[in-house]
């Protein structure tokens, strides 16, 4: 309706070409000037004057800014539009500029709408070297980055190698350097995703063989302490933290322990410093991880004081990450038989969970625990006290029902996987993958490889969430969930035993003969959907 109101307008006598013509300059100061939705109102009113007129270059000039307009506002798929008119028009009037600019900024909106199919596509047939109105640095980043999404490696980081080689001609300056440590960091995270790549593909055999690629990630090493003495000098400690705990998780691949804590203390210690605490928290969850892999218990006994001394003294309020801690140091200093100590841990971790609303996993651990206590001590009094709480909370965990249409509430993902660990389907939306979470992930399962095969696993948390586990007997593949910390356990299990038994029932045959092609499986994202989680 409105744009017919403005054809009405344009075609109207009184609305002469030499008016259209100073709305169309008004509507480019608005433009300069960063008023967009003034600026389009303007030259888009013009426009369709300009077309009545038959006025090719000025329809060229106005239908440029409107696809930078649209660009800018980030209504990508209508700046589409305007920037495939913008090409079929160069293209006939053999206006190389406009021409060279439509392809990029098309292919730019193909990746900000994530069709990287499409951007990639434009950069290929479309973008030829040599490049001459198109930002040359801008061009050989969003070019790699459209590659990185598709998994093709090395073409990434040819073409994030080209743009760093741009940098390095151009004057320093903090612009440029920043520029820099980014491309010197997607250059590190290209390689480390290489060989995460290949983990996905190959399984958990490969796992056993990390030392073999050990030049790879040495590599992807240089890459990323580049981009962080820039960062820590500039001052961007976030991006500085990440990137640290991302080279914690290759020492860690390559079992240099030592490495991978100091790596991790180092993220600890930045994150305190800049009161990053919710990244604090995650690091603290990883480094707890580690340590307990390791059986030191000592330094571990160590860290749990000193972060829930930390998160105390700066009153952080995750109440749920404190408990989880007092649980923790409890648990350590039970299994060296300090069950005193324990006790003190247990009680401050269950006066926590007591105040939630929501009752989780860990308060019903941790009342089994300082019951364990009481019955070796033999004191019937608190005994009888703390199985009476765990039995009214029993109680209240069979009382919350799993949900039935939104079953997404409990679980954010899931991988099924075979005994070999070979991943053949995955649902994972909140994508794209975080590469500290994820290398997390594949650190952990490294060191529960031998529990995988054996079928004794249990979850084990990163960061804020919680990595299930859901194995049947006899069967050859397990899933993995991932839910938050708060998650219910009994209502993750439920939801993962569910879609466990559909896709093992739906692809038997296939999972008996499975000889590494994962194609058959790939269906099952819309299988799961008509799942009735009504029956569960």
């Amino acid at each position: 309706m409105k744009e017919d109101q403005e054809k009405l307008e344009a075609s109207n006598s009184s609305y002469s070409l030499t008016i259209a013509v100073e709305d169309f300059k008004q509507g480019v100061q608005l433009y300069q000037s960063r008023n967009y939705k003034a600026a389009y109102a303007l030259i888009h009113k013009s426009l369709l004057k300009f077309q009545l007129e038959n006025q090719t270059k000025l329809i060229l000039e106005s239908n440029y800014l409107i696809a930078n307009i649209l660009f800018q506002l980030e209504k990508f798929i209508p700046a589409i539009k305007y920037f495939q008119e913008l090409k079929i028009l160069a293209k006939n009037l053999q206006h190389k500029k406009y021409l060279e600019l439509s392809s990029f900024m098309l292919a730019f909106c193909q990746f900000k709408t994530k069709n990287y199919k499409k951007a990639f596509e434009i950069f290929e047939n479309d973008l030829l070297d040599p490049i001459e109105f198109v930002n040359n640095l801008q061009f050989f980043t969003f070019r790699a980055r459209t590659s990185s999404k598709l998994g093709y490696r090395d073409q990434a980081i040819q073409q994030f190698k080209e743009a760093i080689a741009i940098c390095q001609k151009t004057k320093n300056g903090i612009k440029i350097e920043g520029q820099k440590a980014q491309l010197y960091n997607e250059i590190g995270l290209e390689l480390y995703y290489k060989i995460l790549d290949e983990i996905k593909a190959s399984g958990l055999s490969y796992l056993t063989d990390l030392g073999q690629k050990s030049q790879v990630f040495s590599l992807s090493i240089d890459y990323f302490q580049k981009a962080i003495e820039i960062w820590n000098k500039s001052g961007e400690m976030k991006k500085y933290i990440s990137t640290i705990q991302i080279i914690g998780n290759i020492y860690g691949y390559l079992k240099n322990s030592n490495k991978e804590i100091e790596y991790y203390n180092i993220a600890l210690q930045k994150s305190e410093e800049i009161n990053e605490f919710e990244q604090y928290i995650k690091i603290s969850r990883n480094l707890i991880r580690i340590l307990t892999s390791l059986h030191q218990y000592d330094d571990l006994i160590s860290l749990l004081q000193r972060v829930i001394s930390v998160l105390n003294q700066n009153g952080v309020n995750d109440f749920i990450a404190i408990a989880e801690f007092h649980l923790k140091l409890g648990k350590i200093l039970m299994s060296l038989k300090q069950n005193e100590s324990a006790l003190f841990e247990y009680i401050t971790a269950l006066n926590i969970y007591q105040r939630l609303k929501i009752p989780i996993s860990e308060h019903k651990t941790t009342l089994e625990l300082i019951i364990q206590i009481y019955q070796d001590s033999k004191d019937l009094e608190k005994l009888s006290y703390y199985s009476q709480q765990l039995s009214e909370l029993e109680t209240k965990f069979q009382r919350i029902p799993i949900p039935s249409e939104h079953w997404l509430v409990v679980i954010k993902d899931f991988w099924i996987i075979t005994e070999t660990g070979i991943e053949i389907f995955s649902y994972a939306p909140e994508v794209p993958i975080n590469p500290t979470l994820f290398g997390g992930f594949i650190s952990a399962l490294q060191s529960l490889s031998e529990e995988i095969s054996q079928k004794r696993m249990e979850s084990f948390v990163i960061g804020d969430q919680r990595y299930s586990f859901y194995i049947e007997e006899g069967k050859s593949i397990f899933i993995i969930g991932r839910a938050g910390v708060q998650e219910l356990e009994s209502r993750v299990n439920k939801v993962l035993s569910v879609l466990y038994q559909r896709f093992y029932n739906e692809y038997k045959k296939f999972l008996i003969k499975f000889s590494g092609n994962v194609s058959p499986f790939q269906n099952f994202g819309e299988i799961m959907k008509t799942i009735d989680f009504n029956l569960v």
